[in-house]
């Protein structure tokens, strides 16, 4: 065998490779502000997770304002979505980033002070996302907005732990 051809493949076996996928659909259900309901060409629904943030609880303070919040996103860019993902959750849910009108709606809650970037999930980021999404939760804490007005907001991930 050619040793070139040896040396590419244990490069492409070393390398971490990433294959993404992507998918578009208009948005029927917006269940919080993390989790949406998209509804494909074919007429298929598929639920989606938000990837790396984490928006309160529908029962928590904030949780109704980041639903609305999404929902007002959605209006203002389009319903219509494309999610570029890798992976499903445990649950069956696809889990990516939505992007409408151009705009990462992920990062948008979280500008917003709608969302807390999912630190336990940072690896499933690209480093440029990984990046973005923080900058814009310091940000969303600097100016008070959204959630980060209350002097000590719970995280979901806490919260949905003291409710077990």
């Amino acid at each position: 065998m050619n040793p070139r051809i040896i040396i590419a493949l244990a490069l492409a076996l070393t390398c971490n490779l990433s294959f993404s996928a992507t998918l578009d659909g208009c948005v029927v259900r917006v269940a919080d502000g993390d989790t949406v309901t998209v509804e494909l060409d074919n007429g298929k629904r598929e639920r989606i997770r938000f990837e790396g943030i984490d928006a309160p609880e529908s029962t928590q303070s904030y949780g109704r304002k980041s639903r609305e919040n999404l929902i007002d996103l959605l209006k203002t860019y389009g319903s219509c979505v494309t999610v570029e993902y890798e992976r499903r959750d445990n649950y069956g849910r696809i889990v990516g980033k939505v992007i409408s009108g151009g705009v990462d709606l992920n990062l948008e809650q979280v500008k917003s002070g709608s969302a807390w970037v999912y630190r336990n999930y940072l690896k499933n980021l690209s480093p440029a996302d990984k990046a973005r999404y923080i900058a814009a939760e310091v940000s969303a804490r600097n100016r008070d907005a959204g959630l980060w007005i209350e002097p000590n907001p719970t995280a979901p991930w806490i919260y949905r732990r003291s409710k077990r």
